[in-house]
């Protein structure tokens, strides 16, 4: 993934990076936008290790307070750029195999906090005997 930036004011545009998101020639990113009443870029994310949709996991989340230049963590923390498997920072573990979607849906609140919609279905490890069984097909979820 990467941002450009056209200024309505000059009619050109900027690269911001030229790679912003990388999943290092091993994964794809799956990714959503939003830009919030305050003006602040929001993104999240789906890792996928392959073709196969199964291997979707984990929500990861990014925003800029400044058209793009500039990328941090929901607690504020900048971002080395690209963004990568290593740093990216996690909303939500989410394990291969659990039916993932691919893509994310997003908003944010008038106050700038971002709402992300998606579905999965839980998984637990073989080695949780005595519990709960997790439901049999995916259940949609908001994590903010």
């Amino acid at each position: 993934m990467m941002i450009n930036y056209y200024d309505t004011q000059t009619r050109t545009w900027t690269q911001r990076q030229d790679t912003l998101i990388d999943g290092e020639g091993r994964r794809n990113a799956y990714w959503q936008a939003c830009v919030d009443d305050l003006g602040v870029i929001h993104v999240s994310w789906v890792w996928r290790e392959t073709w196969d949709v199964a291997t979707n996991h984990d929500l990861c989340y990014a925003k800029s307070p400044d058209n793009g230049v500039t990328w941090v963590k929901s607690n504020g923390e900048p971002y080395d750029l690209p963004i990568t498997q290593s740093n990216a920072e996690y909303a939500w573990r989410i394990a291969q195999g659990s039916e993932l979607i691919n893509q994310t849906s997003m908003c944010a609140d008038a106050l700038g906090r971002p709402y992300i919609a998606t579905y999965w279905r839980t998984t637990y490890p073989s080695a949780r005997p005595n519990r709960t069984p997790p439901p049999s097909v995916p259940q949609f979820r908001v994590v903010y």
